[in-house]
């Protein structure tokens, strides 16, 4: 069990002085078919820390402008089956759900291309993509507005 994560979703803000930054959207584990049980549960508690983490950056870029609505979509993958879940923040509860009843899967041969085609896979992940890219606009929007309160030296300014 590494410390490593297998992909992280990035993007770029830019403060006031055109400082670029760079920002962690989600996260993502990819494991192996046959993985055993024990490594599944592992790797998705890891997962699910680290985009709750991620969240919390998240927040902390919009400021006042955080609100219920803020929100990560992670991605467990094992083998050629996965799933989503949306991390929310209530109040102070932060809160991991499955983001669709049915798993994603893609097809090892020819002969699945129909169960493929007919699963919502797809949907699901362009609606990833949708998600990720409309909560990125939503943070450098906020991150805009949003001004940190920096502590003045009154002594430096008399």
């Amino acid at each position: 069990m590494g410390r490593r994560i297998d992909l992280l979703l990035k993007g770029h803000l830019s403060d006031d002085n055109d400082k670029q930054q760079i920002i962690e959207m989600a996260a993502m584990e990819i494991k192996p078919a046959g993985v055993c049980l024990e490594t599944e549960v592992i790797q998705l508690n890891k997962n699910v820390r680290v985009n709750k983490s991620i969240l919390g950056c998240l927040r902390s870029h919009c400021g006042e402008y955080a609100d219920d609505s803020l929100f990560t979509i992670g991605m467990d993958v094992i083998g050629l089956n996965g799933y989503l879940y949306v991390i929310k923040q209530f109040e102070d509860v932060v809160v991991a759900t499955k983001a669709h009843d049915e798993n994603m899967f893609l097809p090892a041969d020819i002969d699945e291309i129909m169960d493929f085609m007919d699963s919502n896979t797809l949907d699901q992940l362009l609606n990833y993509m949708d998600e990720i890219t409309s909560l990125y606009q939503k943070v450098k929007l906020s991150f805009k507005r949003f001004t940190p309160k920096r502590p003045t030296n009154k002594k430096s300014q008399e």
